[in-house]
């Protein structure tokens, strides 16, 4: 019903909306914007109004499509803008992989927030890999109609909140500084060549995400459950992963130097070329763990139940082994090991 008085509200009003916001000097955002896009790029003007940004991009040589749902604004922002715009709802978006930009000036901020987090994905997924979005809101904390439209309003605490509960997003080269991801639910999000700065995670839970390459300076907690994420590359020396509960996953090539795994339940997870030196495995129980070509310099696996876990070599002479259960797989590495530092 919001949806309709809304598009009510901009037919009956198209051409009084369209005089006050076509000669509005926005350059300093587009250019912004643009400056983030291939050159000759495509973008999806998403909620184009009068096509002012439209005919913007075109004389910038971008390639554009430009939808709305409202009939009027379409018929003026095609005389505008010299293209035609498709009639189309938010919510009708189903294209996949095919824009580098979608440029949502003062659109979608019309739908309700129960409404929001599905055209969200929808817009990821129209988006190539790193692709990008811009997208604006009022700001406050406001939901419902004001002046005959349907708004919802964000304040950056509020909108970073939002964003962080959306599914299947892609976050490349981002640097995250003092983000509060206190309590989030993240769920096949991706983080690729990412800095997190001053971050607090508590309580956090990473579900089927990857954390590529990223690190981690000054962040005061993590998550409280990671699991069956990918985390290759990343750094975590500067983390405290003690409280985390791990359930699978792959930590390939992962820096984890100096973190704390004792008494730790892990299972499922490849830990394969991580740097583990100086970890405390101290009673942990690893299983069904693979330890292949770890660093394990000064690792203390003391107590530690390896029965299931896999190694194909170590350094003999600096990793602990006191109390622990082994494997004869284990063992016969260990044996061989040592003998080659005997030859």
């Amino acid at each position: 019903m919001s949806e309709n008085r809304t598009l009510d509200y901009y037919n009956k009003n198209a051409s009084s909306f369209a005089e006050t916001t076509i000669d509005v000097d926005f350059q300093k955002t587009q250019k912004r914007f643009q400056k983030l896009l291939p050159m000759q790029g495509y973008i999806l003007d998403f909620g184009c109004g009068s096509g002012r940004d439209t005919k913007y991009f075109l004389s910038q040589h971008f390639q554009v499509d430009a939808i709305d749902g409202s009939e009027e604004l379409c018929r003026i922002a095609s005389d505008y803008a010299g293209i035609k715009v498709k009639k189309m709802l938010f919510k009708e978006l189903e294209e996949i992989e095919k824009y580098d930009g979608i440029w949502a000036c003062s659109s979608i901020l019309h739908l309700a927030k129960n409404e929001l987090k599905a055209v969200f994905e929808k817009m990821i997924k129209a988006l190539k890999r790193d692709g990008i979005i811009y997208t604006s809101f009022k700001y406050g904390d406001f939901e419902g109609e004001r002046n005959g439209r349907y708004f919802t309003d964000f304040t950056e605490e509020k909108f970073e909140k939002f964003v962080q509960n959306i599914e299947n997003v892609k976050f490349i080269r981002c640097t995250f500084v003092g983000v509060n991801f206190y309590e989030c639910l993240l769920s096949h999000t991706s983080f690729e060549n990412c800095k997190f700065v001053s971050c607090k995670f508590n309580g956090a839970v990473f579900k089927t995400c990857a954390l590529l390459n990223c690190t981690f300076k000054f962040c005061t907690a993590f998550a409280r459950q990671m699991i069956n994420c990918k985390t290759t590359g990343s750094q975590f020396t500067e983390l405290d992963l003690a409280r985390v509960d791990i359930n699978g996953g792959n930590w390939s090539y992962a820096f984890l130097k100096y973190r704390d795994f004792r008494g730790k339940k892990l299972k499922d997870i490849n830990f394969t070329g991580a740097d583990l030196s100086y970890r405390d495995f101290d009673g942990a129980v690893c299983e069904n763990c693979d330890f292949s070509d770890c660093i394990l310099s000064n690792t203390n696996f003391r107590k530690a139940d390896l029965r299931k876990a896999r190694f194909n070599q170590f350094d003999i002479s600096t990793t602990r082994f006191t109390g622990r259960r082994v494997n004869t797989d284990i063992a016969f590495t260990a044996v061989a090991m040592l003998g080659r530092q005997l030859e």
